[in-house]
């Protein structure tokens, strides 16, 4: 079965501006494309091909939000964030003249894919929320301050973890500079900070309410993947989260032994092949 890796390139046009993104394509002549995975901000560069690469065939990945292109001050990154995600998803859908797919969105694409998937009812089918940005806004802090200094100190403690090293994949240091380098894209000092602490200050509980409604009267699925070692948004706490919310009924899956991870490390291959593969059953 031959399966083919494909790069495709497309422009986000954004308040006047022409912004090129990428997407990659995991398909086979057996397994036609029902699959979008949205991935992290800042995502971009080779990452999404490495996850393309490693997910079963009939998947598209897209490149992460380019948070640097939406304004320093943070104002419009909600609005940004949004618009990227519906017109990655249009693009794709047109593109391989698509009906409807799977959605899967990770960390902080979590936010533009609830809403994707709001407006897009009759396009959209299962959702994987994996690793979700939205769900425990509540234990990073009571300010926008306190919720950034506390990502830092989550992000540090991960970069420690086994999983997280060079010596367990050289493509995490690819990652750790794709990374950087998306945050001294910005043109102004602390712009990064102010947008990952507007993401980190929204919540998406009573959102997912409305979501996990729409997809229960279309008899589609909506679950939460969360990484058994994940430092920066742990199972107790979304579990807790999502208790307190009364939304203990979405259906949450805990992937053993992940972390809070971009998806390049060879083990990673298993627990993304377990999302796609649940979120397609």
């Amino acid at each position: 079965m031959k399966e083919t890796i494909q790069r495709y390139r497309a422009i986000f046009h954004y308040k006047g501006r022409k912004i090129p993104f990428q997407y990659w394509t995991h398909t086979s002549q057996q397994t036609p494309i029902d699959t979008i995975i949205f991935l992290g901000s800042g995502q971009i560069g080779n990452i999404p091909k490495w996850v393309a690469a490693a997910a079963p065939s009939g998947v598209v990945v897209a490149d992460g939000l380019p948070h640097w292109e939406a304004e320093p001050s943070a104002k419009d990154i909600k609005e940004f964030a949004e618009e990227y995600t519906q017109v990655v998803f249009n693009i794709i859908l047109e593109n391989f003249k698509l009906k409807h797919v799977h959605v899967i969105a990770i960390s902080q694409a979590a936010p533009g894919v609830i809403t994707l998937a709001t407006k897009a009812f009759s396009k959209v089918k299962s959702i994987g929320l994996v690793t979700p940005l939205g769900f425990t806004r509540n234990a990073f802090g009571e300010s926008e301050e306190a919720r950034i200094k506390e990502l830092k100190r989550r992000v540090f403690r991960t970069a420690l973890q086994p999983r997280q090293s060079p010596l367990y994949s050289p493509r995490n240091l690819y990652v750790f500079f794709v990374l950087m380098r998306a945050r001294l894209s910005e043109i102004e000092q602390g712009a990064s900070d102010r947008k990952y602490a507007a993401g980190l200050s929204h919540s998406l509980l009573e959102e997912s309410r409305h979501l996990l409604e729409q997809q229960r009267t279309k008899k589609a699925r909506l679950i939460v993947f969360l990484g058994e070692n994940d430092i920066i948004f742990p199972v107790s706490e979304v579990n807790t989260a999502l208790k307190v919310s009364g939304l203990s009924d979405i259906e949450v899956v805990v992937l053993p032994e992940m972390s809070h991870t971009s998806f390049v490390g060879r083990r990673d291959k298993t627990s993304l092949n377990r999302i796609v593969t649940t979120i397609r059953s």
